[in-house]
């Protein structure tokens, strides 16, 4: 068996897999741009130099994706255009355009790129994969007018960046050039850590290992810290408003190495952006009235309690994240028992209940992240925990989706967390939503769910709109 052989295929579809994302879930980020289905000439038309400046732009920001064939429709989603031209898709070809690129690259250092032909529902769609530059950033070498408007399109001895909000600018503030910096030390860092790897390899040691053992150590012990304190505040509200101190699920994210800071007026104002309106009570639902949210000292925190639920999160000034709320299964149960109505009091948990929300805990990890305005390439650390679960029963919401046979934790909570940044958090969303939750299903006697079923759901809970 060739090990590299099967090791490079694997890696491949990786890649292939992460562009599908792309093409099935358009949304605009940082390292994903969209584009109609223009034919690239590549002979200094309007479209192909624009496609330069943007190509340049991701090159100078860490690298990225430009997908081909795509639109704004009149509600400003974008979409799929069908059928697109042979002659089009023919055009985007990775010599072709890579040469047409580093023609207007200054020094001797070339743009890497791959152009790629992704399917989508029997269409292959051009996805331009753009890598970061390895040592130094590409400067524009000429300035290109438009044909038609006389517009300048490039110009030279310009940096272009691509920045939050999907744009291309050329360096020239303050947070552009920190942005650009932190890029380059990153690149630096990368290259010195791989000649001092392979010093390291003959004692059975990483530069890898020992970077994560000295700074996310720490990092960590302080997060677990905090979050035993929120969890500690938690469970005395819970007692206080009557609930179980135990019968909750919480979710803690934070971004990894990090050592930037927000403002709490600004994280307020974060925090009710990244409201996700697939559900009627969106999880981490900012509260307006009396139960306002409070500035605290290193955040944002706030606390809604009523008969029938209880919400708490926590936002640090550090980006750090901690959510906490009642499981809606007991406040259904206990609302039916309020209302006179027969109620078999033993406690169960919904599996598509907690699919949704587990798909709604990673959803808002990510767009709180974009909203603030963080670099889809840093990595996030998120964990989702489900307490008091032992002796529950999982059962199905949906009649059409009843479970054959009895599930019962044994456990008292299922603990899921994992390390990725953001932009493949994105990309494999659906994967990591069926991780977190197979993990939750685990403790219910082994239980495992076919893939179409958590694919369903997911969908539901995308396509949701309240």
């Amino acid at each position: 068996m060739d090990i590299q052989k099967d090791e490079l295929t694997k890696e491949e579809d990786r890649g292939k897999k992460y562009r599908l994302a792309f093409l099935n879930h358009p949304v605009e980020d940082d390292d994903v741009d969209y584009k109609s289905a223009n034919l690239f000439v590549g002979k200094g038309d309007d479209f192909s130099v624009s496609l330069v400046k943007d190509i340049l732009g991701m090159a100078n920001s860490g690298g990225g994706f430009i997908v081909i064939g795509f639109k704004e429709d009149t509600a400003k989603r974008i979409v799929p255009q069908k059928p697109i031209d042979e002659m089009v898709l023919a055009s985007y070809e990775t010599t072709k355009l890579s040469q047409f690129v580093n023609h207007y690259t200054a020094g001797a250092d070339r743009v890497r790129l791959t152009v790629h032909k992704d399917e989508l529902d029997g269409q292959h769609y051009p996805v331009i994969e753009i890598f970061g530059f390895e040592k130094r950033p590409f400067f524009c070498r000429s300035t290109v007018l438009s044909q038609n408007s006389k517009k300048t399109l490039l110009k030279e001895g310009v940096l272009y960046i691509r920045v939050p909000g999907a744009q291309i600018v050329e360096v020239a503030s303050p947070d552009d050039w920190e942005r650009l910096i932190d890029i380059c030390v990153e690149r630096r860092r990368g290259e010195f850590l791989k000649s001092f790897n392979s010093l390291l390899q003959e004692t059975g040691l990483s530069s890898k290992q020992l970077a994560s053992e000295s700074v996310s150590d720490s990092q960590k012990k302080e997060i677990e810290q905090w979050e035993k304190k929120n969890r500690d505040e938690v469970k005395k509200n819970l007692k206080v408003n009557g609930f179980k101190d135990d019968a909750f699920f919480e979710s803690t994210h934070y971004l990894v190495e990090s050592k930037k800071n927000w403002s709490s007026p600004d994280l307020l104002e974060v925090a009710r952006k990244s409201e996700l309106r697939n559900t009627g009570w969106p999880i981490g639902i900012v509260p307006r009235g009396d139960e306002s949210a409070k500035p605290m000292e290193d955040g944002v925190k706030a606390i809604m309690a009523s008969s029938d639920t209880f919400d708490y999160w926590y936002l640090r000034k550090n980006g750090s994240y901690y959510f906490a709320r009642v499981y809606r299964e007991d406040t259904m149960q206990k609302r039916q028992s309020d209302d006179g109505r027969r109620v078999d009091n033993k406690p169960i948990l919904y599996f598509e209940v907690r699919i949704w929300r587990i798909a709604e805990i990673i959803l808002h990890c990510t767009t709180l992240y974009r909203q603030l305005g963080v670099a889809s390439t840093e990595k996030v650390h998120i964990k989702i925990t489900h307490n008091g679960i032992a002796g529950r029963t999982l059962t199905a919401r949906d009649p059409d989706r009843s479970l054959i046979g009895t599930y019962t934790a044994g456990a008292k909570k299922s603990v899921w967390e994992t390390e990725a940044s953001l932009d493949k958090l994105n990309a494999f969303y659906g994967d990591f939503v069926m991780e977190a939750s197979a993990k939750l299903f685990e403790m219910f006697d082994f239980l495992k769910l076919e893939e179409s079923v958590y694919k369903g759901i997911i969908s539901e809970f995308l396509n949701s709109r309240l």
